[in-house]
């Protein structure tokens, strides 16, 4: 062949109408015939919807005339070894220049024409896929988006784990020592205060614990936004949950000469979920409730339990202000308080709502709300239950039972190790007026050197300190040789975070506590330790 082209008409019309149908069938918008110097001897008629040129402009020129230069190679390669092997097929994806002079994406399927030993040409099948290969290359671009949006996320939620942590440790630490000293002056333990002077001591300790509950209350809901927050279910006591909850607010509903109710479901004794909580659940609604029902006003706290349907309803009702239908539809939003009037004279941070929503929601339960305007509220919150699962001897001992105060003969040496100065000073005042002879160390080398050296009864130990950690520091005296290395210590961290508790008892603490901390319960906390180990002693 001369490279010049062939009339279609030299090849039999019948033989070449068949195998051109028969090719097209089976793959391709258009083909070409080439000879064996990629001379184009045919083109049908589909070659102009996609490359623009009509098949008479296309006979006798080059085949490889119009494929872009770096897809040129691997299509001469593709040509060649059908050449050279003599049957066979080789398929490719390459570009072509158009006549509007754009680069369209091609399917191509090289063979030799065997159907007819009269035909000797290569035949090319062509089928336009730049729609497919545009959808991947922006299939490729978007995952190249979501990969970044990703890896921006995961620093984003890394950045905001590390603010949360730091915040945490930076608002808890002074609020340990307002909270602490408040409750030093609260107990005189500098002098006997006036009334007056008393009232101020409460008002500021009060002022500090209703920050730590706000706190607390958003590093809950970020914990719970970030899938952080993890429940730890047991078998709880619903009467005793439910009377301790109502003491929370005894106080104020005692000042605000309201009548509370209690209705429990005698068979609705036990209930498996996380102690913690479900008081936070059921505290959030009963303050709500009584801050928001007039003086002389009635709450009501109802439990029922559905066995049939595997539920159990905690009902806290008021007859306070109310809600208007408008407001229900915000109710649950984070740092939102409803605007019925008069409830935008109350104070409050917007969380508690939400929070009960997210708790339910963990254990796997709902929360619903009924009220009217000057009619009161109900709230509901339904969470799954099984009647009779546990018996009630299996429920753990409640605090009360738990703890239990030890008369001390001699005066322990009690070893706190803070950064804090001011935390140091707070707990000298404190355990010392406490009968407590104390010794202090300000890092978690200086405390592993007093350990040894000094041989304390009980050690509070500071988690978050620079240079060595209190972790560190822990791990270090549990290495200590005798009874240096059993002794006592009770891990004090102002992060609060998710896993600190774990990681202080794998270290080796004997038990945890996050800050701010009640002195009285820390004080319990130490003369139980103090009594266990005088207990081993007397057995040993």
């Amino acid at each position: 062949m001369n490279g010049k082209g062939v009339d279609p008409g030299g090849f039999p019309g019948s033989r070449w109408e068949k195998i051109i149908g028969e090719l097209l069938c089976e793959m391709g918008d258009y083909l070409h015939l080439l000879d064996a110097d990629g001379a184009i001897l045919y083109s049908s008629p589909g070659v102009v919807l996609t490359t623009g040129y009509h098949p008479e402009e296309l006979s006798g020129r080059c085949g490889f005339a119009h494929i872009h230069p770096d897809d040129l190679p691997q299509t001469r390669r593709r040509f060649c070894r059908i050449l050279e092997g003599g049957s066979g097929a080789e398929e490719g994806e390459y570009r072509i220049r158009t006549a509007s002079g754009e680069y369209r994406w091609l399917e191509g399927r090289v063979k030799n024409c065997l159907l007819d030993p009269e035909l000797n040409a290569v035949v090319l099948l062509c089928r336009d896929i730049t729609r497919r290969k545009e959808d991947e290359e922006l299939l490729v671009h978007r995952s190249r988006e979501l990969d970044c949006a990703n890896v921006a996320l995961e620093q984003a939620l890394r950045l905001k784990d590390k603010f949360l942590t730091n915040m945490s440790h930076e608002l808890r630490t002074p609020l340990t020592v307002i909270i602490g000293q408040s409750e030093i002056l609260r107990d005189e333990i500098h002098g006997t205060l006036n009334g007056p002077q008393q009232k101020a001591v409460r008002s500021v300790e009060n002022s500090g614990r209703y920050l730590l509950a706000l706190i607390n209350d958003i590093l809950d809901l970020s914990r719970i936004e970030a899938s952080m927050l993890e429940l730890y279910p047991e078998m709880v006591d619903v009467g005793e949950l439910c009377s301790s909850c109502l003491s929370f607010v005894k106080q104020e509903l005692h000042h605000k000469q309201q009548v509370v109710s209690m209705t429990l479901d005698p068979f609705a004794s036990s209930l498996r979920a996380d102690p913690r909580r479900i008081k936070q659940i059921l505290v959030n609604l009963l303050v709500n409730a009584v801050k928001f029902t007039p003086p002389g006003g009635r709450v009501e706290l109802e439990v029922i339990g559905y066995q049939e349907e595997g539920r159990i309803c905690f009902s806290v009702r008021d007859t306070g202000i109310g809600i208007s239908a408008v407001d229900l539809e915000r109710l649950f939003t984070p740092f939102v308080q409803v605007e019925s009037s008069p409830a935008h004279r109350y104070e409050g941070s917007g969380l508690g709502l939400a929070l009960v929503k997210q708790l339910a929601r963990l254990h796997g339960g709902s929360v619903a709300v009924t009220s009217e305007v000057g009619g009161g509220s109900r709230f509901t919150v339904t969470l799954p239950w099984e009647k009779g699962s546990h018996d009630r001897s299996t429920l753990p001992a409640s605090p009360s039972e738990a703890v239990t105060l030890t008369p001390l003969s001699d005066a322990p040496l009690i070893l706190v190790v803070d950064d804090s100065s001011a935390t140091i000073e707070m707990m000298q005042q404190y355990l010392t007026h406490s009968t407590y002879r104390v010794i202090v160390a300000s890092g978690g080398a200086e405390g592993v050197a007093a350990a040894q050296n000094d041989s304390p009864a009980l050690i509070l130990m500071d988690i978050q300190m620079p240079g060595m950690d209190g972790l560190e520091a822990i791990s270090r005296i549990r290495s200590l040789p005798g009874n240096r290395g059993t002794v006592p210590i009770i891990a004090l961290t102002a992060l609060a975070m998710r896993g600190d508790r774990e990681r202080c008892l794998a270290a080796g603490a004997d038990d945890y506590l996050s800050k701010p901390v009640s002195m009285k319960n820390l004080n319990i906390r130490i003369r139980n330790l103090l009594a266990e180990v005088g207990e081993r002693s007397k057995n040993e």
